[in-house]
This record gives C-alpha cells, sequence and structure tokens, in this order.
C-alpha cells in the first residue's frame, strides 16, 4: 500500500485487470492529477526496490549472466552438429525405408518362383506317373488269360497313380498354371483313367 487513498493490491490481484475501469473508479474519489502522482510513486517504489535487490545479489546476477552466455556457446557449438544429423536421421530413414520396399518386392518375387517351381515339380512327377501308366498298361496286354491277380495288382497300383495325378493337377489348377502349362496332362490323364475303366469293367464281367 503506497496511498492511503489507493490499494496498488489491485493492480496486480487478477489477469484480467481493467485500467479504464480502475481509473474510473478512483476518478470519483480524487483528482487525475494526484491519481497520476500516486501511481507514478508507485513505479518508482518498485524500481528503487528492484536496484537494491540487484545490488544486494550483484555477483550472482553476474554469475549468471555468465552462466547464460556460457549455455549461449555451448548451444551454439553443438546447433551445427544436430543439425547434421537430423538430416542424416532423415536421409536414413528415407533410405530404410526404400530397402523395407525392395525387400517386400523380393520377397514377393521369392514366393512367384517357389510356387512355380512346386508346380514345375508336380508336372515332372505328373509326366512321370503318367509315363508308368501307360507302361504298365502296356505289359497288361501280355499277361495270360489267367492272370486276375497280376491284373488287379496292375490296376490297384495304376489307380493309385492316376490318383496321385489328379490331386496334382487339382492343386495346380487352384493357383491357374495347370490349364495354361500343360493341357496334355489332362488329355492324357482323362484318356489313361478311361482306358483303365474300360479294361478293368471288361476283365471283371
Amino acid at each position: 500500500m503506497l496511498s492511503d487513498k489507493i490499494n496498488t493490491e489491485e493492480l496486480c490481484s487478477t489477469a484480467e485487470f481493467d485500467a479504464k475501469e480502475f481509473i474510473a473508479a478512483y476518478r470519483r474519489r480524487m483528482p487525475l492529477s494526484h491519481l497520476q502522482k500516486c501511481l507514478q510513486d508507485d513505479l518508482n517504489k518498485v524500481r528503487l526496490e528492484l536496484v537494491h535487490l540487484i545490488n544486494e545479489n550483484y555477483s550472482d546476477f553476474v554469475r549468471l549472466s555468465t552462466e547464460m552466455q556460457a549455455v549461449e556457446r555451448k548451444l551454439n557449438t553443438i546447433h551445427t552438429p544436430l543439425k547434421e544429423c537430423t538430416q542424416f536421421s532423415s536421409e536414413f530413414r528415407e533410405g530404410l525405408g526404400n530397402i523395407l520396399e525392395e525387400s517386400h518386392r523380393l520377397f514377393a518375387e521369392r514366393k512367384r518362383i517357389s510356387d512355380r517351381k512346386a508346380y514345375v515339380h508336380k508336372y515332372l512327377e505328373n509326366k512321370h506317373l503318367l509315363e508308368k501308366i501307360e507302361t504298365s498298361l502296356k505289359e497288361e496286354r501280355g499277361f495270360k488269360e489267367g492272370g486276375a491277380l497280376s491284373r488287379f495288382i496292375l490296376y490297384e497300383n495304376v489307380a493309385k497313380d492316376l490318383l496321385r495325378v489328379r490331386f496334382n493337377l487339382s492343386s495346380t489348377d487352384k493357383k491357374g498354371d495347370a490349364v495354361s502349362v500343360s493341357p496334355c496332362l489332362f488329355t492324357r490323364s482323362a484318356h489313361l483313367s478311361l482306358t483303365c475303366d474300360r479294361r478293368a469293367g471288361k476283365n471283371t464281367g
């Protein structure tokens, strides 16, 4: 309280201080010139207290100022390296993203080749089985009339081979490769299956 007529605590009591309302309220109590003098006296006192505070702790202020300057110099020395590190990390992140994208592409290509390799393996297996079946059917013609047991064993083995061929063809057909790459296998398989059914029916009949 710097004046008996002015409560200076009102100047800092709220963040929503309104100077116009403050002046309007005190103008009704005192002349404007007196109000101005009181406020000026209050300002001079605050400044004087600040000067005394600085003089009292001058060494602390000097030390703080020196330390702040030292901190600023250190910050200036690491500013450039930090900027370079930021640029490097950005480039590294971009490069890593490119590597990951390329790895995904290579994994997809590897899977495609693996699937193709598996199909080729099944194709060769089917080709071998069909040739084996054809050979067995040719040998069946040389069996004697009474060789029913030999024929039964031959037909059983042929049936197993045909089932294996059909399984391979059905698994490759799901990928859309079998029809376009080896249509002859379907034709040969169907023909041999029909031939076996006819001969088996003829012999059992």
